[in-house]
């Protein structure tokens, strides 16, 4: 979501822009979806084709649809993106794998609570939501990315997006056998304390 007066990216759930102090509802020089500068008398943006201030009217309130309707929607890149669509739509190893890390950097404000009450309910049903936001986050992580936060280029884009990947398979290779390994120990720990030696 961004500035409809100075073009300036905000939280999906902000009031005014930290930028300029404009009410999210004012101003018509910028496109409310995309950023770019259009015509203050048209009525959808030249740049991505959206509403002047669909994006702002939605999520200009306090209420969650608001901001939920920002989160999950993906009509554009952050200003400066040009990401081509066949490389949005592979899979997001490092969303998918380190799925509690990833959106802090990649995703917008109302994502990262999402994945933070997603840690917490998992914490008590066996980490089911976090599998099934790892699955989300593996199908449409790259678009996020493309859409929260500016890239300089596609080269970085990809090659920040295959660190993460990395990074996933790394903790997975490291974190999947030490935890069968402390499994054991703790079997082996529970086996002492019930049958002592005497």
């Amino acid at each position: 979501m961004f500035c409809r007066n100075c073009g300036q990216s905000v939280d999906p759930i902000a009031h005014m822009c930290v930028k300029c102090g404009v009410l999210l509802s004012a101003g018509r020089g910028y496109c409310g979806h995309c950023g770019k500068p259009h015509d203050p008398a048209a009525d959808f943006c030249t740049a991505c084709g959206a509403g002047v201030g669909s994006s702002v009217a939605s999520a200009a309130g306090s209420s969650f649809t608001g901001a939920a309707n920002t989160a999950f929607a993906f009509t554009a890149q952050a200003p400066g993106n040009a990401i081509p669509e066949d490389v949005m739509q592979r899979w997001s190893w490092g969303g998918f794998l380190l799925v509690f890390f990833w959106p802090l950097w990649n995703a917008n404000v109302t994502l990262k609570w999402l994945t933070l009450g997603a840690l917490i309910v998992g914490i008590f049903t066996l980490g089911l939501p976090g599998l099934a936001l790892g699955i989300y986050y593996g199908i449409n992580g790259n678009r996020i990315a493309a859409r929260d936060r500016r890239f300089a280029s596609v080269a970085e884009y990809v090659a920040v997006q295959r660190a993460w990947a990395k990074a996933g398979v790394i903790v997975l290779l490291v974190g999947f056998p030490l935890s069968i390994m402390l499994s054991f120990c703790a079997a082996i720990m529970s086996t002492i304390a019930n049958h002592p030696v005497t």
